[in-house]
């Protein structure tokens, strides 16, 4: 099977964003598993800010187009991170 030819496909807006979102979650939730006993640290405040940064730089660096997202995207994606890290109960996520 040829799939020499797959490359020259262009990939809609809506569908880069959605695939370098999903990038960006997997490269935090292997950042945060890197750290020793990183579940000792699940409401820790510096952890949100520090996974706050990452996604703040990483949407930057990326050019994630904030007009093909809707607001408040970047929520959506710590939640997700959030839930990535089975730290999905209600108060995690009031935290």
């Amino acid at each position: 099977m040829e799939i020499s030819t797959l490359d020259l496909i262009n990939v809609t807006p809506t569908l880069k964003n959605h695939i370098i979102e999903n990038k960006i979650i997997e490269v935090i939730i292997d950042k945060v598993r890197n750290i020793p006993q990183f579940e000792k640290l699940q409401r820790n405040m510096d952890l949100v800010l520090y996974i706050c940064d990452i996604i703040e730089n990483l949407v930057f660096e990326n050019n994630l187009k904030s007009k093909h997202r809707p607001k408040g995207y970047k929520l959506q994606i710590a939640l997700l991170v959030f839930e990535r890290l089975n730290w999905n109960q209600p108060q995690d996520k009031d935290f």
